[in-house]
């Protein structure tokens, strides 16, 4: 379960990334201006922060919006930090993230589908 929120948490946060255009139908994040981070409750009494050091995500799509396109996302399970050394330590274990046996988190889209929004009107002054 808390795999899955680990993971959950990072998808969430790819979206929400700054891309750089590398041709106009494939896009990579642009590391200098991206983070991949996550946040979790603790006993219900505090958060923990933590992040991913080494990643990568790519879009690709064929046309001039994101309908049909791809969405891949990595992270190195073992580049996770959330700065407590002993914490990191047991989230790597098999306890949790099992690096030795998954070195390597993923994430690939299945579909996007565009969805019909509602201009926003913008208040006359």
């Amino acid at each position: 379960m808390k795999k899955l929120f680990i993971l959950s948490a990072a998808i969430i946060h790819f979206i929400l990334f700054s891309f750089k255009s590398a041709t106009p139908a494939h896009w990579t994040v642009d590391k200098s201006h991206a983070k991949i981070g996550f946040s979790i409750s603790h006993n219900m009494a505090s958060d923990v922060e933590g992040s991913f050091k080494t990643f990568d995500a790519t879009i690709t799509t064929t046309g001039d919006d994101f309908t049909g396109a791809t969405f891949d996302f990595g992270a190195d399970a073992a580049s996770i930090t959330t700065d407590n050394e002993r914490r990191d330590k047991n989230i790597k274990s098999a306890d949790f993230l099992d690096v030795e046996k998954f070195p390597k988190l993923t994430f690939k889209s299945t579909s996007v589908i565009k969805k019909k929004t509602q201009p926003t009107k913008l208040p006359v002054t």
